[in-house]
């Protein structure tokens, strides 16, 4: 009986110690991601840090790989969580220790897609710059109009 409890607590620390040891291994490939992340930006998104060209000189149909990588972050993320939640054992402890991850992986869905409204804000100022241009056209006309019925 005391051999089966011992093998039993042994194999306990072992699956605890392996957690711990795939909770590394997804942080290292987090950061791997965040710096790959990070990389795209400046290769496809330069406009963003107020450069004319690229800085990172990668062919352009690359980038639909570069637009996965947030995803495969969350995923990644996500396992590191359940990892770390594991190691934990009960919810206090896990949230006072891992609140930054909780809060990051929370933001990611929300914060990666903004980047798709910078189309909508650039078509939104084609649609300002038309709607200017149409009422600077109306107002000419109108002022024209006036000038002939005075002449």
């Amino acid at each position: 009986m005391q051999l089966s409890i011992k093998h039993l607590m042994n194999s306990s620390y072992n699956s605890s110690n392996s957690l711990f040891y795939y909770s590394k291994i997804a942080d290292l490939i987090v950061i791997g991601i965040v710096f790959l992340i990070l990389i795209g930006f400046l290769a496809f998104d330069y406009e963003y840090f107020s450069f004319k060209e690229q800085i990172i000189k990668i062919p352009y149909h690359m980038k639909i790989y570069f637009e996965l990588l947030p995803w495969i972050l969350f995923a990644v993320l996500v396992f590191d969580l359940y990892f770390k939640f594991k190691i934990a054992g009960n919810w206090n402890k896990f949230i006072r220790i891992n609140w930054i991850d909780i809060i990051m992986i929370l933001l990611i869905p929300f914060l990666f897609p903004m980047k798709f409204f910078k189309v909508f804000i650039k078509s939104y100022k084609m649609i300002n710059a038309g709607k200017y241009m149409i009422k600077s056209y109306q107002k000419i006309y109108k002022i024209m109009k006036s000038w002939r019925k005075k002449v």
